[in-house]
C-alpha cells in the first residue's frame, strides 16, 4: 500500500477503537445534522447510536436512523435558534430524557454535539470532543488584533471601541473607512456568533450612527476595520500532540447586498487557488496562530483563520476556535472509502489519537483536500416553499442555464430548496468539473439566481466579491 493508504488505514483503526467502545448520542440543533453524525459514527464502527435533533431542517431523513426529535419549530434568526437549541439540549423536556434513558439505562453513552456547542452535560450525558469554554471565549472578534499580535501575524489595521461612546465609534469609522466603508464585528456579550451574524458593512456616518445605537442594546464593544477588497478566504489549522499544522486555503462565499448594504455569508468552496506564495503565507499564519492558541489555553483540534486575499496579500480578519464551515466533514481515500474528519477532530480534542503523527496528518489531509474539490452555497430566502424542490441544472447550446432531467449526467450543478422557519433554505452544489483556480463565488451565485427565478424563491440581488490580486 502507498503511504497515504497506510495512514488512512491507521486513522480508520484509531476511530474504530474509539467509537466502538460505548453507546453514543449524536446531538444537533437540526435533525438532519444529528442523522449525519449518527451515520458517521456507524461507519466508524459504533454499534449503539441514537440521534437527537431539536428542529427539522431541509431534506429527507433516513428512516433507518434511530432518532429522538424535539420537534421544536425554528424561530428568529439563525444564531437565536442555535442559542435556544443549546439551552434545550442542556435542560431537555422530561419526555426526551425518558426516551434516552430507555435506550441507555446504564448511562454509559457520551454525547457528541456539532461545532456549534461547547462542552458540558447534554441530554444528561457528558460531551465527547466538544470545544472547551475557554477556547470558545477566544472567538470574540474584538480579541483579533491581540491574538494576531501575540502570534506574530500581521493583520489589518483595526480599532476596538466602546459602544457607550458614540463619538469614538463614529471617529473610528471616519478614520478607517476605505472607498467601500468599514466592517464592524460585535463582541460576544450576547454569546459567540458566526456565519456573518454580528458582522456589519457600514458605508457612511449616517449608517454608523444607526448601527452604533442599535448594537449598544446587546453589546459593549465592537471592532472597526476598513472594508478590504478581495476574495474572502479561510485557512484551517489543527493543534495535535502540541504541534500546530495547516491545510489548504478555502474560498468563503461572502456576497454583497448593495441595496441593503449587508454582507451575506453563503458557505464555501475549494476550487479557488491563490498563488503558491500566498498559499504558503496563509499556511504559515495558521501555524503561528495554532501555536499561540495552544500556548494560551492548551488548545487542541481544528481552528480557522479567516480573511481577505487583498491586492497586498492575505489580510486576516477573524479567528474561529472550532471546526470551520469551509472544512469538509469527510474525505475520500484512494480505495473509495470515507473518513470522518469531524470524528477525527473529536478524538484529537479528547487526546485519544496520540499515535497519529501531526506532520503526516498535515501532508495526508492537504493532499486529500487538493484532490477533492467542491463548492457549495447555502442561501436563506424570504419566501417559504410549501415542499422540498430539487433542480438539476445544465447549459443549452448557447451557454445559458437550463433545467435538466433528473437522470442527466452532464449537469453543471444542482439545487435543493426547502422550508425552514419563516422562509426557506437553498443549497447550491456546483459540479466537480468547475474550473480550478478562479473564484467559484460567481458560478454558485449564477446557479442560485437561476433556481430563484425558476422556483420563485425571491433571492435578494447579490454581488460576488472582486478579485484584487
Amino acid at each position: 500500500m502507498a503511504d497515504g493508504q497506510d495512514f488512512s488505514t491507521a486513522i480508520r483503526r484509531r476511530l474504530n477503537q474509539v467509537f466502538s467502545s460505548r453507546p453514543w448520542l449524536a446531538v444537533s440543533d437540526i435533525d438532519q445534522g444529528a442523522a449525519a453524525t449518527a451515520g458517521a459514527l456507524l461507519e466508524a464502527g459504533a454499534t449503539e447510536v441514537l440521534a437527537v435533533g431539536v428542529s427539522n431542517g431541509v431534506g429527507d431523513l433516513d428512516p433507518m436512523v434511530n432518532m429522538v426529535r424535539f420537534d421544536r419549530p425554528l424561530r428568529g434568526l439563525e444564531m437565536d435558534s442555535i442559542r435556544e437549541a443549546d439551552r434545550l439540549i442542556r435542560d431537555p423536556p422530561q419526555s426526551i430524557l425518558e426516551n434516552i434513558n430507555r435506550w441507555d439505562p446504564d448511562g454509559r453513552a457520551r454525547a457528541i454535539v456539532d461545532f456549534l456547542f461547547a462542552d458540558g452535560t447534554v441530554c444528561d450525558r457528558p460531551t465527547f470532543g466538544a470545544r472547551r469554554r475557554r477556547w470558545e471565549a477566544l472567538e470574540d472578534k474584538t480579541l483579533m488584533a491581540e491574538l494576531m499580535s501575540d502570534a506574530g501575524v500581521s493583520a489589518s489595521i483595526s480599532r476596538v471601541v466602546s459602544l457607550t461612546d458614540n463619538n469614538s465609534v463614529i471617529a473610528a469609522h471616519r478614520e478607517l473607512a476605505s472607498d467601500l466603508g468599514t466592517v464592524w464585528a460585535a463582541d460576544n456579550t450576547a454569546g459567540w456568533h458566526g456565519g456573518g451574524h454580528g458582522t456589519h458593512w457600514i458605508i457612511d456616518e449616517q449608517a454608523a450612527r444607526h448601527h452604533s445605537e442599535s448594537l449598544s442594546t446587546k453589546h459593549r464593544q465592537l471592532r472597526v476595520m476598513p472594508f478590504v477588497e478581495g476574495i474572502p478566504c479561510s485557512i484551517h489549522g489543527l493543534v495535535h500532540n502540541g504541534e500546530s499544522i495547516a491545510f489548504r486555503p478555502m474560498e468563503l462565499f461572502v456576497y454583497r447586498d448593495t441595496a441593503e448594504h449587508r454582507l451575506v455569508y453563503a458557505k464555501a468552496g475549494s476550487h479557488w487557488d491563490p498563488s503558491v506564495q500566498d498559499r504558503r503565507a496563509m499556511r504559515e499564519a495558521a501555524r503561528l496562530l495554532g501555536a499561540e492558541l495552544h500556548r494560551r489555553v492548551a488548545y487542541r483540534g481544528v481552528f480557522t483563520l479567516d480573511g481577505i486575499m487583498s491586492s497586498s496579500g492575505f489580510v486576516p480578519t477573524e479567528v474561529n476556535t472550532r471546526f470551520g464551515g469551509a472544512l469538509p466533514t469527510t474525505v475520500q481515500t484512494s480505495d473509495g472509502s470515507r473518513i470522518s474528519l469531524f470524528l477525527l477532530n473529536l478524538a484529537i480534542i479528547e487526546g485519544v489519537a496520540h499515535d497519529l503523527d501531526a506532520g503526516t496528518l498535515e501532508s495526508w489531509l492537504s493532499d486529500r483536500l487538493d484532490e477533492q474539490r467542491w463548492a457549495r452555497g447555502i442561501f436563506q430566502t424570504p419566501t417559504r416553499p410549501d415542499k422540498l424542490h430539487t433542480l438539476d441544472i445544465g447549459r443549452d447550446e448557447r451557454g445559458s442555464l437550463e433545467t435538466m432531467p433528473d437522470d442527466a449526467n452532464n449537469s453543471v450543478g444542482n439545487v435543493v430548496w426547502g422550508p425552514r422557519g419563516d422562509g426557506g433554505t437553498m443549497f447550491v452544489n456546483a459540479a466537480k468539473t468547475l474550473a480550478k483556480g478562479p473564484s467559484s463565488a460567481p458560478a454558485i451565485l449564477e446557479l442560485a439566481r437561476y433556481a430563484s427565478e425558476a422556483l420563485g424563491a425571491n433571492l435578494p440581488l447579490l454581488e460576488p466579491a472582486r478579485a484584487a490580486r
